[in-house]
């Protein structure tokens, strides 16, 4: 009785152990998603902002990388045109990140491609320390493994 028993315990384990594997890729996917639009965001917050162009070239790709900058989303100077620019550099994130979260094979790229982004990051702005890139995309990985247990839930469909 107790092999009958164990056996079927065994079965009901197996039966488990498939179904969450079937899941695992939609998980990781979902993770990628969420982690990638993090960072845009948070990168996104930091970037030292004059013409909006360096703020509006924060971009996730899904598949491959985007080889040249794009125009700025709302061109200004002076920084007036920020909230608008931050806004749809959100709103693509947010939309890439979506479109990454559904393909569980494909690798995702974060990037900026504007010419000065580097200088940028360098120090060359009093807006930003010499560093930012790195810090932000460091604090916005630590947050978001905070919240990563919330995202795998989700993803697993459960109520958290």
């Amino acid at each position: 009785m107790a092999d009958t028993r164990s056996s079927r315990a065994l079965r009901a384990f197996a039966r488990r152990m498939t179904k969450m594997s079937a899941r695992a890729p939609r998980v990781g996917a979902a993770a990628k998603g969420d982690l990638g639009y993090s960072i845009v965001v948070a990168e996104a917050t930091w970037t030292p902002v004059d013409t909006t162009k360096a703020l509006s070239n924060w971009v996730i790709t899904n598949g491959a990388p985007v080889l040249e900058d794009i125009p700025a989303h709302f061109p200004g100077v002076d920084s007036l045109t920020e909230p608008a620019s931050f806004a749809m550099t959100q709103e693509l994130a947010r939309a890439q990140s979506r479109i990454g979260s559904t393909l569980p094979n494909t690798p995702m790229f974060i990037q900026n491609n504007v010419d000065y982004i580097i200088e940028l990051n360098l120090g060359k702005s009093l807006q930003a320390p010499a560093g930012w890139i790195a810090e932000t995309f460091v604090s916005a990985l630590s947050r978001w493994r905070a919240r990563l247990p919330q995202v795998v839930g989700t993803a697993m469909g459960r109520k958290v």
